[in-house]
């Protein structure tokens, strides 16, 4: 998965060493001072996120001079239109790129945050159980991790392949599992598969629109938005 990260990471104008940070919640055990510090990473809980927090949020990536930001669309997009309304402009940041994971990107939703941070905006497509299942090249196309899952694209019902075009469930197998093997396993989203070649000239499959799961929104009483895949892992 780290091989994913950084291969696709590249389509986005990411290499090794760059500055970067992700804006997500925090679980587990997280990464120590000196091993972030080896891998320029800033890393930035946002399981409550205020006004006062996406200050804080601005004034960090400014001062550290991040180039590329990982995070969800709902958070970056709490933080773009922060920086809008306080006419932030996006030559304060350093940013290269942006890369969205874990929830639908809206056409609106990236607008607003390349207005706010004057660089591109790369979707990614992921999973726990998977890692990186497809990723936004240049022109905006989500090729599919061919080189390490096998996907299978099913009708709602039976067990037929679908054609081109069609809104299709699909079962993963992962190639490189040795742990868990995860065989023909069935994630519930739907996707559409798009069989034209991509004017960027790589070949592996394109995902022609994907049907994520919405993640619900939670707001405190005090009015800071909550992040409920962080409610998720705490509980």
């Amino acid at each position: 998965m780290r091989a994913e990260i950084l291969y696709f990471g590249r389509w986005a104008g990411y290499e090794i060493g760059m500055r970067h940070c992700y804006l997500r919640y925090l679980f587990g055990r997280p990464k120590g001072f000196l091993q972030r510090w080896l891998e320029n990473q800033l890393i930035i809980d946002t399981t409550s996120v205020d006004e006062a927090k996406l200050e804080k949020i601005r004034t960090l990536l400014t001062r550290s001079r991040t180039q590329v930001l990982i995070s969800h669309p709902s958070v970056l997009s709490l933080l773009a239109q922060h920086c809008l309304r306080r006419g932030i402009p996006f030559r304060d940041f350093s940013m290269r790129a942006v890369i969205s994971v874990g929830e639908p990107l809206l056409p609106e939703t990236r607008a607003s945050i390349e207005d706010a941070f004057g660089c591109p905006v790369f979707d990614r497509y992921s999973a726990w159980e998977f890692g990186v299942i497809a990723s936004e090249c240049e022109r905006q196309q989500l090729h599919l991790n061919a080189g390490s899952l096998y996907i299978e694209f099913l009708p709602h019902e039976g067990h037929r392949p679908t054609a081109a075009g069609e809104p299709t469930r699909f079962v993963v197998t992962d190639l490189f599992n040795y742990e868990m093997p995860f065989i023909r396993y069935e994630i519930e989203d739907v996707v559409v598969l798009d069989r034209k070649p991509c004017p960027c000239g790589r070949k592996s499959p394109l995902l022609k629109g994907g049907l994520r799961p919405w993640v619900d929104q939670i707001t405190s009483p005090n009015g800071a938005w909550l992040d409920p895949l962080g409610i998720e892992a705490m509980l």
